[in-house]
C-alpha cells in the first residue's frame, strides 16, 4: 500500500517529444496488465540540457520525499527491512538510450499520469477525471483530437511525493494536470522516417501519380449496363 504525502507543488515541463501518449482517450492496459481505472500518460523526452532547470527544481522535492520515506521505511517491521536492506530510492526520469547503439541520446524522458477514474473517499463514490488539452495558442483542442507519439508539446503536472511500503520505495510521481500541443502528430500525418523507412533504390513517385493517385480505367460496360446506376 501506498503512503502518499499531502504536498503537491505545480510544474510546467520544456516542449519535448511525446511518446506512447494515451491523451484524447484513457488507457486501459491490456490483458497482462489491466489498469481497470483507466490513465491518462505521455512520456516526455527533452534534450538533458533543456530539462536541466526543470529537473533542478523537481530535485528538493524529491530528495524530501525521500527523507520523508525513510522515516515510513524504518518503521517496518525489523524482519520486512532487513530481507529488503535498504529504501529503494526511485528516481522521477530516466536517460534515453539509442536501441541501435545502447548509448545515451543525451535526451531525458519524463513519465506523467493521472487516473481517470478515481474513487471519492468521502462518497465512496467514483468520479472521472479530466485533463486539460490546448493547442500552441492555450484555445481548447477539439473533442477526440487523436494525439500520437511524436507529438510536440509542454506538460502541465504536480509532484507528488510517495512510499510503498510493500516495495520499500520512495519517490515523486509526476501526476498529469494539462497538455499543450505545439506540433500536433495525428492519423497520416507521420512521415516515411518516423515510421522507420530510409531512401532505398526503386520506385519512386512522380508528380502526376502523387496528384492523381489511381489512373482512370476504360469502362466496358455496355450502355445498357450503365444505365442500370
Amino acid at each position: 500500500m501506498a503512503t502518499t504525502f499531502v504536498k503537491r507543488p505545480s510544474f510546467t515541463s520544456p516542449a519535448g517529444s511525446f511518446k506512447f501518449p494515451s491523451l484524447s482517450t484513457p488507457d486501459y492496459g491490456n490483458i497482462k496488465f489491466p489498469k481497470p481505472d483507466g490513465e491518462f500518460k505521455t512520456g516526455l523526452i527533452v534534450s538533458r540540457e533543456v530539462a536541466q532547470p526543470l529537473i533542478d527544481k523537481l530535485m528538493p522535492f524529491w530528495q524530501e520525499a525521500l527523507n520523508e520515506g525513510q522515516i515510513e521505511f524504518d518503521k517496518l517491521p525489523l524482519p520486512t527491512r532487513k530481507k529488503m536492506g535498504s529504501m529503494k530510492e526511485q528516481p522521477f526520469f530516466t536517460d534515453e538510450y539509442d536501441p541501435a547503439t545502447e548509448e545515451e541520446t543525451g535526451n531525458v524522458i519524463f513519465n506523467v499520469k493521472t487516473k481517470y477514474a478515481i474513487l471519492d473517499r468521502k462518497t465512496n463514490e467514483k468520479r472521472y477525471n479530466k485533463i486539460g488539452l490546448f493547442d500552441s495558442k492555450g484555445a481548447p483542442l477539439a473533442a477526440g483530437t487523436a494525439i500520437y507519439g511524436g507529438t510536440v508539446g509542454k506538460v502541465a503536472f504536480t509532484a507528488n511525493p510517495y512510499f510503498v511500503a510493500g516495495q520499500g520505495m520512495a519517490g515523486i510521481s509526476l501526476r498529469l494536470v494539462a497538455v499543450q500541443v505545439i506540433d500536433l502528430v495525428g492519423p497520416g500525418s507521420r512521415t516515411a522516417a518516423q515510421h522507420g523507412f530510409g531512401k532505398e533504390d526503386g520506385y519512386e513517385t512522380s508528380e502526376d501519380d502523387a496528384e492523381t493517385p489511381f489512373a482512370e480505367s476504360k469502362s466496358t460496360s455496355t450502355a445498357d449496363e450503365a444505365a442500370d446506376f
